[in-house]
């Protein structure tokens, strides 16, 4: 699925029809088809260009968040202290402001081993303080709260004016007089948080690896390591910098589309595998699919010497794991091709899954009978979590998916534009329009001649035209006579380069002009 999506990306950022490799997005059918569509569905496939930050600003950022950093160990070693206090018991409001700063503080792990309610109370609490948002009592005095269940690390305005004061006003643009600066702020924001993460939520031997030099992620399922996979939106450059390896910065996204925009171009899609029930729901919400499977998995006999029976008539989908059905024979229905013999084939690998190892230890009835309770809280708590996670998620992935295929089929428009030199006419119509209308409006027409200043030199700069012997014109008759110049210097450059050239030429720069403004928008979307 992934050479076939590089496939259509690089499609999409080619010039000319014939350079394309693939034809109609028509049918897909797909082996290991949960592993494919549902496990690496939202796997994001990007073509990518030269990189788009600066090493300078990585190390700028590290050095003010390692400062960040220390100036809260101070507050959470004040904290620590309070609750070692002999004289009093500590609240529960102490242990929650504590959870916020520093979540694996030993005090906090000691406290919970003691009393297994401890964590479910705490978060209960902080659940509640945050009904009135980041600013509240239990975070008053720290500097960014961390939340290992959602994966989340939020400065408090103390902790943003913190950053403020190493790196300027990257959060309150509003002394940021050019456009420019406020979109480099954006980018220091983006690369601020993603620093926190790599300091605060991400830990070395268990999300990643340092060899040879590289910091190497590791599959939370397998352990493996993935060389081939790094963090996006500037989180592999924060770790690098973290770990003091060669920084990398992110390339710059040219094309990006996940794995499930991908597919759900084609006209036709079906699949195979053995665990396709559990996955049915994503299958129906993400695909429109519906799961119509028999499976033969060696463990009900009963069930599968009937699915057996009935695997040879037509139109029956049978799927058997690599443990079931070897050495059967199929019995092919009276309505098949009676040429078509031979034994089951061998079917798809059941899909890797993860096995919960239960921890033996020796625990007294009320022990059990709390951490039973514990668990229950726990899992409801990080269901929740992750179903909010993912639908803000897969809402953001079909707002970036629903714009790529807009700006494509735009794209293919002009590839497909057999009188573009028309079209660009039309354009320039179009642009002088927008232009004079937003210069010279019908409500400011008393500061004519200032406006007209400014029409004049973005008509120099955008057109390479002068047109002072049209200063005194309305509206109107000053599009008419800039678009028809504009149209007539296109039609100049027609004559001397020819009509096929001149369209191709066009189209080229076209297009490059517009991948460019898209790369762009990419850009933003990630920060």
């Amino acid at each position: 699925m992934r050479e076939i999506g590089f496939d259509y990306l690089r499609d999409n950022l080619r010039h000319s029809r014939s350079d394309m490799v693939q034809g109609g997005l028509q049918v897909a059918i797909v082996d290991e088809a949960d592993h494919a569509l549902v496990d690496d569905g939202r796997t994001p496939l990007i073509i990518s260009g030269k990189p788009s930050g600066s090493i300078r600003s990585v190390f700028r950022v590290k050095s003010a968040v390692e400062g960040l950093i220390d100036d809260q160990k101070r507050i959470v070693a004040s904290l620590v202290d309070g609750l070692s206090d002999t004289e009093s018991t500590p609240s529960i409001e102490r242990y929650a402001k504590l959870f916020l700063a520093d979540p694996r503080n030993a005090a906090i792990v000691a406290a919970a081993a003691r009393d297994a309610r401890l964590l479910g109370r705490v978060r209960d609490l902080i659940d509640t303080y945050s009904e009135d948002g980041i600013e509240n009592k239990l975070t008053e005095g720290l500097l960014y709260t961390t939340d290992l269940r959602r994966d989340l690390v939020a400065l408090t305005s103390q902790g943003s004016s913190y950053v403020e004061s190493r790196l300027g006003p990257v959060f309150d643009t509003a002394d940021l007089h050019a456009e420019i600066a406020e979109i480099d702020a954006d980018r220091t924001v983006s690369l601020v948080h993603q620093m926190l993460r790599a300091y605060l939520l991400l830990a070395r031997d268990e999300d990643y690896i340092v060899a040879d030099g590289r910091v190497v992620l590791i599959d939370d399922l397998t352990g493996r390591r993935k060389s081939d996979s790094k963090y996006q939106y500037g989180l592999q450059a924060a770790l690098e910098a973290k770990e003091g390896v060669r920084v990398r910065p992110d390339p710059r996204a040219l094309a990006y589309l996940t794995v499930e925009g991908l597919v759900r171009q084609y006209d036709h899609v079906s699949g195979m595998t053995g665990t396709a029930l559990e996955a049915r729901e994503t299958f129906r919400r993400s695909y429109g699919l519906d799961v119509a499977h028999n499976r033969l998995d060696a463990v009900r006999n009963g069930d599968e010497a009937r699915i057996v029976q009935e695997a040879g008539s037509f139109g029956a989908v049978t799927v058997a794991t690599n443990m079931a059905g070897r050495g059967t024979d199929i019995l092919l229905g009276d309505d098949l091709d009676e040429r078509v013999t031979g034994r089951f084939i061998r079917m798809l690998s059941e899909r890797l899954s993860t096995d919960y190892t239960a921890v033996s230890r020796r625990l007294s009835s009320n022990d059990v009978e709390d951490s039973q309770s514990l668990v229950k809280q726990v899992q409801s708590s990080i269901e929740q979590d992750a179903e909010a996670v993912r639908i803000v998620s897969y809402d953001l992935a079909r707002i970036i998916e629903r714009q790529t295929l807009n700006y494509y089929k735009a794209r293919n428009a002009v590839l497909d534009d057999e009188a573009f030199g028309e079209t660009c006419h039309e354009m320039a119509r179009d642009v002088v329009r927008r232009l004079v209308e937003g210069l010279l409006p019908a409500t400011a027409m008393g500061d004519y001649q200032g406006r007209f200043d400014d029409l004049l030199e973005s008509v120099r700069i955008d057109f390479s035209l002068d047109i002072e012997d049209l200063r005194g014109l309305g509206a109107e008759s000053l599009h008419e006579e800039i678009s028809g110049a504009v149209i007539t210097r296109f039609g100049n450059a027609a004559t001397t380069l020819g009509t096929r050239k001149y369209n191709r030429l066009a189209k080229t720069m076209a297009l490059q002009a517009s991948d460019g403004l898209w790369a762009h928008h990419l850009d933003l979307v990630q920060d």
